[in-house]
């Protein structure tokens, strides 16, 4: 044990810092975001033409196809930050380090007023092992995804401190964010809103005003949605032209992953079947009855599609999962659960990832990408910061686990969030994929919102 006058000693020094604690942050988030920008390359994936399609199209150009299964947020970003209009990366790249360093702020002050100490030291984790920026150089959206996620926890921490319309209207645009990045955040705000309306009864109302403007959010681009990218000849069936409006068409199309692939290629387990029920047989009428693979996956969504239009397809993929589910419960409760588990610690590293080679149609953008370096190699930070990553997220789940109990509300949103994160890998497939990515800043925020700290080293424990 140090002796009290150390801990006086040390408790004056670090009250120092405290009391700059946002400075502090700040430091950290501007060396971090130049470190990474200065050392990794841009990374441009299959995903990636996608999306620049997509911008593509919104920004009036000639597009080799619109993939409407992707969320419309960050075809949008690529517009507005000139990609396709002004065939450059360069305010992207640094649009996406500033979101990094927002990350950072953000997620500081929301949990500052929990604990100083702890939030400078969780936001320390987050930050050094590169987090808010391991995305900031890749054509994907992650890093807006990641920074709807926090802006949404952040402003609900602070509201469930001091309930106001400004940190409301925050968790309203978080939430937003989260539901039109990527699908599995569709559902985002069935946690985070309700769970506001239980905390502060007697602001129901402002709640379900942040609710309606969502849903008005959602309704609008919905509309839109349906009225443009449907007629597209892509994605044209005779089906869809006057097909009901919809966010993604896609949500079925993910969730018919795990009972048709996962369950055959982690249990060897062939659940979807023609005898399921009547959208099962309908399937197989219409698709071949290969072997599942990740290829047949993406050639059911185009021949489904082709012969039915893409509203259509997305419905019966979705009744033909809750067929099989139905069928065989408890193959289907093995192989949520195992989806469930295996994402509270496997993943498939965002740090290393070793990129293919890629030629981008578009020579200007194509020689920006080559001069930023080699997305095949893996970079001396990505080296180092992989070990510390996996590290903290593993720390940080044991001592969640060990320290669980009634820590209040803030902790229980956090823990929410969480097993939203995990709800959401588990049922669209792949537990080893980079969505898991994103329960460290929701496991460091539990931490530092629990009522008890044990977690906390002497002569740190003393300030909280």
């Amino acid at each position: 044990m140090p002796s009290a006058a150390k801990i006086f000693e040390s408790r004056g020094h670090w009250s120092a810092i405290e009391r700059r604690d946002r400075l502090v942050a700040l430091a950290l988030a501007l060396a971090a975001t130049a470190l990474w920008s200065c050392s990794q390359p841009i990374v441009f994936t299959n995903d990636s033409f996608g999306y620049l399609s997509s911008a593509k199209f919104i920004a009036g150009q000639v597009s080799h196809g619109v993939p409407y299964y992707r969320m419309p947020l960050f075809p949008l970003w690529l517009v507005v930050t000139g990609v396709p209009t002004l065939d450059s990366f360069k305010w992207f790249l640094l649009a996406q380090a500033v979101l990094g360093i927002l990350m950072v702020m953000i997620f500081h002050n929301g949990l500052r007023g929990y604990s100083r100490t702890a939030a400078l030291i969780a936001t320390a984790v987050l930050t050094l092992t590169f987090v808010p920026f391991v995305y900031s150089k890749s054509v994907m959206t992650e890093q807006l995804y990641l920074f709807g996620l926090i802006l949404c926890l952040a402003s609900t921490l602070r509201y469930l401190q001091a309930a106001n319309v400004f940190q409301l209207a925050l968790v309203a645009v978080g939430v937003t964010i989260v539901m039109f990045t990527r699908v599995q955040g569709i559902g985002i705000g069935l946690v985070v809103l309700p769970f506001l309306v239980y905390r502060h009864p007697q602001h129901w109302r402002a709640v379900s005003a942040a609710a309606c403007a969502v849903s008005i959010a959602v309704a609008a681009y919905s509309s839109v949605y349906s009225a443009q990218v449907r007629k597209h000849s892509a994605v044209r069936a005779e089906t869809a032209s006057a097909a009901e409006p919809a966010l993604s068409n896609s949500v079925g199309k993910y969730l018919f992953m795990v009972p048709y692939l996962d369950a055959d290629r982690y249990f060897g387990w062939r659940i979807v079947e023609p005898d399921n029920g009547a959208a099962s047989a309908k399937l197989f009428a219409l698709i071949d009855n290969k072997p599942p693979t990740l290829k047949q996956w993406w050639a059911i969504w185009q021949t489904l599609d082709r012969e039915i239009g893409v509203a259509a397809a997305d419905d019966l993929l979705m009744r033909a999962t809750i067929e099989a589910v139905i069928a065989h419960p408890w193959k289907a409760m093995v192989l949520y659960g195992y989806n469930l588990f295996a994402a509270t610690y496997r993943i498939n590293s965002s740090y290393v990832w070793q990129h293919p080679a890629v030629t981008i149609d578009n020579p200007r953008l194509d020689q920006e990408f080559k001069r930023s370096g080699d997305q095949s190699a893996v970079t001396w930070l990505a080296k180092i910061v992989n070990p510390l990553f996996h590290t903290a997220l593993i720390a940080t789940t044991i001592v969640v686990l060990l320290t669980a109990g009634a820590h209040g509300p803030a902790w229980t949103f956090c823990i929410a969030l969480y097993a939203y994160n995990l709800l959401a890998i588990a049922t669209s497939g792949a537990p080893e994929g980079r969505i898991v990515f994103y329960a460290l800043p929701l496991l460091l925020a539990a931490l530092v919102t629990a009522r008890s700290k044990p977690w906390l080293p002497v002569p740190w424990a003393v300030f909280v």
